[in-house]
């Protein structure tokens, strides 16, 4: 009888979860970055100094996401024809939080994506 059988399985199955929440991890800094380098009024000076753990939230409904949006589109740092087409909360949106620097001055944003990871749909300046 085998009773190392059930431990390695275990461990197998929480690699695998590892090994998924940090491919999400990743898919969304790479999304947020892309988002940041082709929306940035000047993206010469950007520097991303942290990415924080990947979140979820189910608090955000539609009207919210939409005043969110109407704010990200007065961000001075960004360009105001900012395009969030077909953006709605749905259930849940994925969030991250970077820290960045514009030359000398330092950022926070909060970053909201879809569910599939696959684009960004608003985001909220820190400080």
């Amino acid at each position: 009888m085998n009773h190392r059988r059930p431990l390695h399985l275990i461990i197998l199955g929480a690699l695998c979860m590892l090994s998924a929440s940090c491919g999400q991890q990743y898919k969304a800094e790479s999304v947020v970055k892309d988002f940041m380098e082709k929306n940035l009024k000047d993206v010469s000076e950007l520097k991303i100094e942290e990415f924080h753990s990947l979140d979820s939230t189910r608090n955000i409904s539609d009207s919210a996401l939409h005043q969110m949006q109407i704010r990200a589109t007065q961000t001075p740092h960004y360009r105001q024809n900012l395009d969030f087409e077909g953006s709605k909360s749905g259930k849940m949106l994925k969030m991250i939080r970077v820290d960045y620097r514009l030359g000398k001055d330092k950022h926070q944003d909060t970053y909201y994506l879809d569910t599939d990871l696959s684009k960004v749909v608003s985001f909220k300046n820190n400080h």
